[in-house]
């Protein structure tokens, strides 16, 4: 029989209805049985302890290569390490807490209390909150608030240190700018903070090559001795017993309980020679503050057999599972003194590349019997095998058939819910984690471990997302990552609102450029926006503003001023206006109804993306167009050509520089961080090139490029590729964060944007954070934007002339 037809109004309710259940958020499974933790303080002694987990955690994640380690779900066991070790208070406590964590998925890890420490001075340290409120502490009292500071209602602003200078004082009045001195300056930052890395890391390779050829040392030492203990109780070197109690020449006792006590022995030298010691009663807590001696390394370590091979990771980038990761990742197996295998299977023509070659730089064959030493702080240590011995595919100690864990992807990430305290610690943790693994230039960072505790303070103590949002945003600029980003919505950044106004800086001001608002002119000097100094503002949004170099920091900043969260918002400004009779103050307001990624750029350049300024002389903008092609096929019979890269291209897979070359050419060379080394280390190693092929048609006539801090991303690598041409760039130094972008999922659903590979020039200098140099120099002028006229253009047309 045949059935009625479906109405439409039923097709479509059930429809939606399906559509809505398939793309209805999951509900957070990773939470307490009572609920979300709410906020409270985090006090010096847990932020050590957490800090122990995420360096132990860490390095057992990614480079510990049990198949207990890849079997684990790590963020699940991660959260509840940190609602147990946050609590310990001795680091008796901690060191077991974390050999408890890792006994499971890394039974070869040893912990140990390495330093002996002042356990009273260092109770009285760790018993206070981990950072104090400055605002709330008094100048004579020093009583320290135990609740910190929201952001404001407008705005959510970090509250964390970054060490980067703020904007020059004077924003008032006039002067030339003084930008090339600002770069020149981190520029030579840049190579004193390289030569200290560099001396630094030197130095620490040396302490822990000294660590562990003494570890080794003392392992062997406890193997000999073990032995020779184990020869003399086979050769009854302690005398015939029958049980601990009957000792042949020693003093005639049933057992030691009727020796009565020591004291009735006489002295311990007449127990005889051959009897066993007492076993020592367990550490009090007052021992806590003692160094222990190390454990021995586990057998594992030291297996023999010809049936044996080595397991390690080999590493190249960022890579956890995931198809967009960009860099590769993959546990290999060799025989030892032998190279490994890297002949990669036979795969599908869509399945992603494998690890590179083996005998490259990043692959460092790997001993078991020589683990890398950790120091964890608080006096304790570790020490963690990265290569591990392995029978019949399986990793010692054998576990049995183990699955490798899932992915953590975005169904996963939405598992945990940001209202609980733990989770954002856990946020934070492997924000920090992972750019201390995988951002190539994290050496650079001064005191990682004091910027981590300053963003677990402010997440511990606040539960408003705004406060994480900020404080992820305050790290990434910490670590100078000109391409970090906190995405929250579907992969994009948090949705801001703006007015149609545009804000550059300019003679060390913050200038309206463009202005969609008649009461706003171009020329316009703000001091103050909504009643705050503008100085204050940019200090504000410098401390979270991830930028690679000064000038790049600023004009992010100056960009950002406007940002609101709600739609329609009114923005106060105080201006400055010069006119006829002088300067004037006024007051003037803007509704912020564009939303920030869709706002128009207004700035004094042409309108039309391709425009032709005079006959045969053409100016073209990759920033607002994307068919490049057909672009070229307009330029073919051009006599000059401007190419404006003032910002990023509008298509970041099209290049303009292709139809520039008469042949292939190498642009630049990128290294990401490979291995590991025998010290649990990824340094950066050379992974390929970045080059250009030629495109049709071919452009031949001299051509002349616009760059300034804006440029930026694909747009960057065209102007450094224009640069080896010999074509001259006008205008400023390039935002300098050249570098492959990698995305990595956050407990919560958001995701961590950031940079995972360093691109250098084809002779080896530095890029990051120094950017492209003009060949002539030219700054915009307030005059020239009260007049609307782009001077970088006009030096542009002057070169051409």
């Amino acid at each position: 029989m045949r059935r009625p037809p479906i109405s439409r109004r039923t097709w479509l309710w059930t429809s939606t209805t399906a559509l809505a259940a398939a793309c209805a958020r999951p509900q957070p499974t990773q939470l307490p049985d009572s609920g979300p933790e709410s906020a409270r303080v985090l006090h010096q002694r847990g932020a050590e302890n957490l800090i122990a987990l995420a360096e132990l955690g860490s390095a057992v994640r990614w480079l510990h290569p049990s198949d207990e380690a890849q079997a684990c779900e790590w963020e699940p066991m991660l959260l509840a390490g940190i609602r147990a070790i946050e609590a310990a208070n001795s680091r008796v406590e901690l060191a077991e807490g974390l050999r408890g964590l890792m006994g499971e998925v890394a039974p070869t890890v040893v912990v140990w209390r390495s330093v002996k420490l002042d356990q009273q001075a260092e109770d009285a340290a760790l018993d206070e909150p981990a950072c104090r409120d400055e605002d709330a502490v008094g100048e004579e009292s020093g009583a320290v608030s135990s609740e910190r500071a929201r952001p404001p209602a407008d705005k959510s602003h970090g509250r964390l240190g970054t060490g980067r200078s703020g904007p020059p004082a004077r924003t008032t009045a006039g002067g030339a700018s003084d930008r090339k001195r600002a770069e020149d300056a981190a520029k030579a930052e840049a190579e004193e903070r390289d030569a200290a890395a560099e001396d630094a890391a030197k130095a620490e390779a040396e302490e822990r090559d000294a660590a562990a050829e003494q570890a080794e040392t003392a392992a062997q030492a406890e193997k000999t001795e073990e032995a020779e203990k184990a020869e003399k109780a086979e050769t009854g070197d302690e005398g015939e017993t029958g049980d601990e109690g009957e000792t042949g020449d020693d003093d005639e006792t049933g057992d030691e309980g009727e020796t009565g006590d020591e004291g009735e022995t006489g002295d311990e030298g007449e127990t005889g020679d051959d009897e066993a010691p007492k076993p020592e009663p367990p550490k009090s807590e007052a021992d806590a503050s003692e160094r222990e001696d190390r454990p021995p390394l586990s057998d594992a370590l030291f297996a023999e057999g010809e049936d044996l091979t080595i397991t390690q990771w080999h590493r190249r980038g960022y890579a956890e599972g995931l198809p967009s990761d960009p860099g590769c990742a993959r546990r290999i197996q060799r025989r030892p003194q032998t190279k490994a295998s890297c002949s990669p299977a036979k795969r599908k023509r869509d399945e992603p590349q494998p690890c590179s070659r083996c005998d490259g730089d990043s692959y460092r064959p790997l001993a078991p019997g020589a683990p890398a030493l950790l120091e964890l702080g608080r006096g304790i240590s570790s020490l963690v095998p990265t290569a591990l011995w392995t029978r019949n595919g399986h990793t010692l100690p054998e576990s049995g058939e183990l699955e490798p864990a899932p992915v953590f992807d975005e169904r996963r990430a939405w598992d945990y819910d940001l209202r609980d305290r733990a989770t954002r610690l856990l946020v934070v943790m492997r924000t920090w984690t992972g750019l201390r693994h995988f951002y190539p230039h994290a050496a650079r960072v001064a005191d990682a471990r004091q910027r981590l505790i300053e963003a677990m303070c402010a997440v511990a103590e606040d539960d408003s997302p705004l406060t994480l949002h900020a404080t992820l945003e305050s790290m990434l600029a910490q670590f100078g990552d000109g391409n970090g980003e906190v995405l929250v919505e579907s992969g994009k950044a948090a949705r801001r609102w703006v007015p149609q106004v545009s804000l550059r800086w300019v003679e060390e001001r913050v200038v309206v450029c463009g202005s969609a608002w008649d009461s706003i002119r171009p020329g316009d000097v703000v001091t103050a926006i909504d009643g705050v100094a503008i100085d204050e503002l940019i200090a504000t949004e410098l401390v979270r503003t991830p930028a690679a170099n000064a000038s790049a920091g600023i004009e992010r900043a100056v960009a950002r001023l406007f940002d609101r969260r709600e739609r329609g918002a009114t923005v106060e400004l105080s201006l400055v206006r010069a006119g006829e009779s002088g300067e004037q103050d006024l007051i003037s307001s803007a509704h912020a109804d564009v939303r920030s990624d869709r706002a128009e750029r207004m700035d004094p350049r042409p309108e039309a993306a391709i425009e032709q300024l005079a006959d045969g002389l053409w100016y073209v903008d990759p920033t607002r167009t994307r068919r490049l092609g057909s672009v070229a096929r307009r330029l073919r019979k051009a006599k000059g050509v401007i190419i404006d890269l003032r910002g990023q291209l509008a298509d970041p897979r099209a290049s303009l520089l292709a139809h520039f070359v008469g042949k292939p050419r190498t642009i630049a060379t990128e290294r990401v961080p490979a291995g590991p080394n025998d010290h649990a280390q990824l340094p950066l190693e050379r992974a390929g090139t970045r080059s250009v092929d030629p495109d049709g048609p071919t452009v031949r006539c001299p051509v002349v490029v616009l760059a300034d801090s804006r440029t930026r991303g694909r747009a960057e690598l065209e102007l450094l590729g224009f640069e080896l041409i010999g074509a001259p760039i006008i205008g400023s130094t390039s935002a300098g964060d050249l570098g492959e972008v990698a995305q990595l999922w956050l407990p919560g659903g958001w995701q961590l944007r950031f940079t995972a590979s360093e691109l250098r020039r084809e002779d080896g200098g530095e890029l990051w954070g120094v950017g492209v140099a003009p060949s002539v120099p030219t700054e915009p002028t307030i005059a020239g934007i009260r007049a609307n006229e782009d001077q970088l253009l006009a030096a542009a047309l002057a070169q051409l002339d």
